[in-house]
């Protein structure tokens, strides 16, 4: 099995379908339910496996964003419905280097010379596959602000509505549009959303006067979507390090 090679397939998938649709709607499935969480530990996954479940759990419309691998759900007591289709997650491994002495195996992370990182497959099913699993009530994230992002977006002066269900800025309005601040998993994404929205708002004819002509998929496009995730990034810079 080509991990690697199904895991970017997966993500170029994903972007075809973003494309098809004309716009990304993670933060719904975010906002709606959750980060991806291991049901019995509560614990968020992490790295690319939060891609591959967010997009797993928005694709079929899940109500619950919780899962489980078959030991786990046996463990508990439950079972794995007949016929249900598992989420291929990855870990990594340390492993020693084949002819490598066992002195220098030590300790086991990425940077020692006698090992190597190798990426394990595990499968998991969301507990709407699984029958025998008492409810659990997972308590909804509350927002909170943060405030440097907060007075740079109303210093700015710009024209912001959240509360609807997609982020753009509309230029012959001169008005930003986000989703509500709840719909995000984490609030440093919220306002990195609002700040690459912002970016694209300094491009006004009334202020740095950028061509906003390109159409989605050429040069000019796609030179106006780096500027404004350079804007975004650049605050978050300017906050670690200013």
């Amino acid at each position: 099995m080509d991990i690697r090679h199904d895991i970017t397939s997966a993500i170029i998938d994903l972007i075809e379908q973003g494309a098809a649709r004309g716009e990304a709607c993670l933060w719904d499935a975010a906002g709606r339910f959750g980060m991806p969480i291991n049901y019995r530990t509560k614990c968020e996954y992490s790295g690319v496996n939060v891609l591959l479940l967010l997009a797993a759990a928005h694709a079929r419309g899940l109500e619950r964003n919780e899962w489980l691998t078959f030991k786990q759900a046996s463990e508990l007591g439950a079972k794995v419905k007949k016929g249900a289709k598992g989420v291929m997650g990855v870990f990594c491994k340390m492993l020693p280097k084949k002819g490598v002495p066992e002195a220098v195996q030590e300790p086991q992370d990425d940077t020692t010379p006698g090992m190597a990182a190798m990426l394990k497959p595990f499968w998991v099913f969301n507990v709407a596959d699984i029958d025998g699993l008492p409810e659990v009530s997972v308590p909804q994230p509350t927002f909170e602000p943060m405030v440097e992002a907060e007075r740079f977006l109303q210093a700015s002066g710009a024209n912001i509505t959240w509360g609807g269900t997609r982020a753009f800025y509309r230029v012959s309005e001169d008005a930003i549009y986000m989703p509500s601040r709840e719909r995000f998993s984490k609030p440093v994404n919220a306002y990195a959303v609002a700040l690459h929205e912002l970016t694209h708002w300094s491009g006004h004819a009334s202020r740095l006067g950028r061509d906003f002509t390109g159409r989605f998929g050429d040069e000019a496009y796609a030179f106006e979507e780096l500027v404004a995730e350079l804007g975004s990034a650049f605050f978050f810079w300017w906050r670690a390090w200013g």
